[in-house]
């Protein structure tokens, strides 16, 4: 399922391109990662999906990789590797982390990619409705996660810093 969002961040590229090789350096992007897959994954968990004594699948591994430098753009290529309830392992997301130029002091942050379902569940398992809600709550906690991280006044580097469950990026942050 393709999955994607965008936010509006109220801060330069250049602070933002700094921020976000701030946090990819420090696992602050795993820490949001492993969370978002976790309330993603949830909801799954919560349908029955998984039979009795069968575990949900977990975010394994979390793949970083910069993107080409360009002018205009910067950005991520992201991995998510999940071990599945029957132990195997599989990709559960691919996607790219673009940052651009929006403004004099604004920046859109555009998460774009490929979610996958845990391995032995087919989106036949499940109604549309749930497998939509499934890979947008668990992009949108990653993208709200990382736009306010991007937009903290001071940048955050600690992965144990993250905003409160379903809070928004900060309307006004400091220009560059």
């Amino acid at each position: 399922m393709f999955v994607g969002g965008e936010a509006e961040l109220k801060v330069g590229l250049s602070r933002a391109k700094a921020g976000l090789a701030g946090l990819a350096g420090a696992g602050w992007l795993i820490h949001a990662s492993r969370h978002a897959y976790r309330e993603g994954i949830r909801g799954l968990a919560e349908s029955g999906l998984f039979g009795a004594g069968q575990e949900m699948a977990g975010l394994a591994e979390v793949h970083i990789r910069e993107q080409g430098p360009q002018s205009a753009l910067a950005g991520l290529a992201l991995r998510w590797d999940v071990i599945g309830p029957g132990g195997q392992s599989f990709p559960a997301l691919d996607a790219d982390i673009v940052l651009s130029r929006s403004g004099e002091h604004a920046t859109a942050l555009t998460i774009t990619g490929v979610y996958r379902l845990p391995a032995g569940i087919t989106a036949g398992d499940l109604d549309q409705a749930t497998v939509q809600h499934t890979a947008t709550v668990t992009i949108q906690t990653f993208l709200g996660r990382l736009a306010w991280a991007l937009t903290a006044p001071v940048h955050v580097t600690d992965p144990g810093r993250t905003p409160g469950e379903g809070q928004p990026p900060p309307s006004a942050a400091q220009p560059s």
